[in-house]
């Protein structure tokens, strides 16, 4: 898939994490990123997804650290993709709650 660019490989990672396939959703953005694809304000909002939907938190923290340095941490696209379920299940999942979180 190496010659594909970023679009479709959005579409892929898209389509896993809409049918509930995370694992694999996530997987192939690591191999995205392995074959230096990068990474664009629509791939990171399935990709979060899908460390939400296998409540990976270590992955989910790369993800987002790699939004600041790529400068999307702002982005409207990303900042209005949000979903409040997987926010949720992620907090009630958390083995301790303390004042910040």
């Amino acid at each position: 898939m190496s010659h594909l660019n970023t679009f479709h490989w959005n579409l892929m990672i898209r389509g896993y994490t809409d049918n509930s396939f995370f694992l694999h959703a996530l997987n192939l953005y690591l191999t995205m990123r392995f074959q230096r694809v990068p990474a664009d304000h629509f791939t990171y909002p399935f990709v979060l997804k899908a460390c939400g939907g296998l409540l990976d938190f270590r992955e989910g923290e790369k993800v987002h650290g790699s939004l600041f340095k790529m400068g999307l941490a702002e982005d409207l696209y990303v900042c209005k993709f949000g979903h409040i379920d997987s926010a949720v299940k992620l907090f009630e999942k958390m083995p301790l709650l303390d004042l910040v979180s």
